[in-house]
């Protein structure tokens, strides 16, 4: 219990009184639609009109892959945005380059707050004038972009419907909390057109700590793991989900971007993770799974 209120009184520490307040009030019961827009328009992530683009997007940089060509396929495509989080983070940039649909899926999504005027004001507006700015694009009405969006509070397989055909999808750090991973990514599979762009940013770490990315992790089994932290990640490692989307029909490449240095990992690793994975693979803190039309002429990064 100490490391897990260590971990947890610092996460709060940076937390505005009024998110504290709202969270606070929830956590003994309270329930309220204010005390929800309290905490929508006071946290973190509410000055970051542009933060699933740009963390994908600097992402594919690095890995040597070109942004610009999920750009160019945005225009009458239909966009999935799995685990969109509570800002929906690539529905502006979808509905800016002229997207036809835009379907957001999270759990922790609430589609009723984008009623509310100051969440417009505060959030959405200034989210829209952000993607406008990166694609040098003009604005285009919030109510416009609304009515393009179909947001969707629960998993990608519930959110997507029998006759969804999806031209692009992206997530950010998200493939790494789905429980039933594997029934997930083939009813994405089966709404995937043969061309389909992919683009799928992994964080394979404990989302606990950066400095000591893999502690309480690798240092027991996933199931216990799971059970102490809240499920705060299902466990799978890059080979795991890549065989699920091999065998989903879905022909992605995979690219470590950040691996942890052997001084940086539990001195003591559990016997779960020694005898399924090497050190290479266990040293993965972050990577991306793409289609193999966003590579550059000069490839990609090994």
């Amino acid at each position: 219990m100490v490391p897990r209120l260590a971990t947890r009184l610092q996460a709060v520490r940076n937390l505005s009184w009024p998110v504290l307040l709202a969270r606070t009030l929830r956590h003994v019961g309270v329930r309220s639609g204010w005390l929800d827009r309290l905490d929508f328009l006071n946290a973190p992530d509410a000055t970051r009109p542009r933060k699933a683009v740009d963390i994908l997007f600097g992402a594919m940089r690095s890995a040597g892959l070109d942004p610009q060509r999920i750009v160019e396929r945005l225009p009458a495509a239909t966009v999935l945005e799995i685990g969109c989080g509570r800002y929906i983070g690539f529905a502006p940039l979808s509905a800016v380059a002229g997207a036809k649909l835009y379907i957001g899926a999270d759990p922790g999504l609430k589609p009723e707050l984008f009623q509310n005027r100051a969440v417009l004001d505060r959030i959405v507006d200034p989210a829209i004038a952000a993607a406008a700015a990166l694609i040098e694009r003009g604005p285009v009405d919030r109510a416009d972009m609304l009515a393009k969006c179909r947001l969707e509070r629960c998993g990608v397989a519930e959110a997507l419907r029998p006759d969804d055909a999806v031209d692009v999808c992206v997530s950010v750090s998200c493939l790494e909390h789905i429980g039933d991973l594997e029934a997930s990514i083939r009813r994405v599979a089966a709404a995937s057109r043969p061309g389909t762009v992919h683009a799928h940013l992994v964080n394979f770490s404990n989302h606990l700590s950066k400095s000591a990315p893999f502690a309480h992790l690798y240092e027991t089994d996933p199931s216990s793991f799971a059970r102490d932290w809240g499920g705060i990640v299902n466990g799978f490692r890059h080979p795991d989900m890549a065989e699920m989307i091999r065998s989903a029909g879905l022909d992605l490449r995979f690219v470590p971007l950040d691996r942890v240095a052997p001084d940086h990992m539990p001195a003591e690793i559990h016997s779960y993770w020694t005898e399924r994975y090497e050190d290479d693979v266990l040293a993965v803190r972050t990577g991306l799974f793409f289609s193999e039309s966003l590579i550059l002429d000069q490839g990609v990064k090994s």
